[in-house]
């Protein structure tokens, strides 16, 4: 086995692909490896301290417990449960923190106002800029930094929570805290009496998904997927129980390995940006091989020509995606 190159070794960081490759390039190559695996390591160690996006909220912050009772978000440890709800189906029940988050340093923050119809004073909960809130007239997540007055975030009762300002500011050293929830990965903070939805820590930062692409002719071969940042390739599917799985497309220039599959799953799973973008994606997908179908049923001209329809396979997809 020759000496890994440097380029290969640019691409296989820049996805993150851990320390297996780099241990084999040891145990098997030329000492002439060594320089190479010296600056990989360097760049995974930048890579761990590249700025994920921040979603965390400031001590103090209440959070809604499964039992009802409240806990400053600092205070909550692994194993207690929390109050959780999937948006869409609005299924609320008490779910387990798997791990909790602290940050330190400069963060970038906002200060949400709320006011829950019917009587009582607006209450405030102060987050860093990139933690996403369920807007229910959007029906979707936005990060705190892109909420505006008039839209509605979910309260635990299912009623909406007005926004009546938002004001954001920077502060060089402040310590923030976070939570991952299971099943839902959603938990209730509270802005003064009023609980609110907000979307729990992301596992790990996704450093494979460049893009889901838009809907195109290659969606007939291909179905959903999804393109990553070293230029391969990975088509999702529903795997037949509700949830997702990947496969790696064979491209000329070559196919994605099974931890950039994994990993891309993994995002989907963990980030709501990205979920919510590979949802519309798959819908206009949908609505093409439906309106296409018919077209060529009726013997018009189609947008897409095909002999096999993935309409179901991506409604299949759309649903899994949704429950997350």
């Amino acid at each position: 086995m020759g000496c890994i190159t440097s380029t290969y070794l640019d691409r296989l960081i820049a996805w993150y692909v851990g320390a297996d490759e780099i241990e084999d390039c040891l145990q098997n190559t030329k000492p002439s490896c060594f320089s190479g695996l010296a600056l990989a390591a360097l760049k995974l160690k930048v890579l761990r301290k590249l700025p994920c996006q921040k979603n965390s909220f400031t001590p103090g912050t209440p959070v809604l417990l499964g039992d009802g009772r409240t806990k400053a978000i600092e205070d909550i440890r692994v194993g207690e449960k929390v109050l959780a709800t999937d948006p869409v189906s609005g299924r609320t029940q008490a779910e387990p923190v798997q791990a909790t988050i602290t940050g330190q340093g400069e963060k970038s923050l906002v200060k949400v106002t709320v006011s829950a119809y019917g009587p009582g004073a607006t209450a405030t909960v102060t987050a860093t800029d990139g933690h996403p809130f369920w807007v229910a007239n959007a029906h979707a997540w936005r990060d705190a930094g892109d909420l505006r007055p008039g839209m509605e975030l979910r309260t635990a009762a299912g009623t909406p929570a007005r926004v009546t300002a938002v004001k954001s500011w920077t502060v060089p050293d402040q310590r923030v805290h976070n939570l991952t929830v299971a099943k839902f990965h959603t938990y209730y903070v509270f802005a003064g009496a009023t609980p609110v939805l907000v979307h729990n820590a992301k596992v790990k930062c996704s450093l494979v998904i460049d893009h889901v692409g838009q809907v195109d002719q290659d969606w007939v071969t291909k179905g959903a997927h999804v393109n990553l940042k070293d230029g391969m390739e990975v088509a999702l599917r529903p795997d037949g129980k509700g949830g997702i799985t990947g496969e790696a497309i064979r491209l000329r220039k070559g196919t994605a390995t099974t931890k950039q599959v994994q990993a891309t799953v993994d995002a989907i799973k963990s980030d709501p940006k990205v979920r919510e973008d590979m949802i519309r994606v798959t819908k206009a997908a949908k609505e093409v091989f439906e309106s296409s179908a018919k077209a060529m049923k009726e013997g018009r001209n189609p947008q897409w020509r095909f002999s096999y329809d993935r309409s179901a396979e991506l409604q299949a997809l759309i649903e899994a995606m949704e429950k997350m």
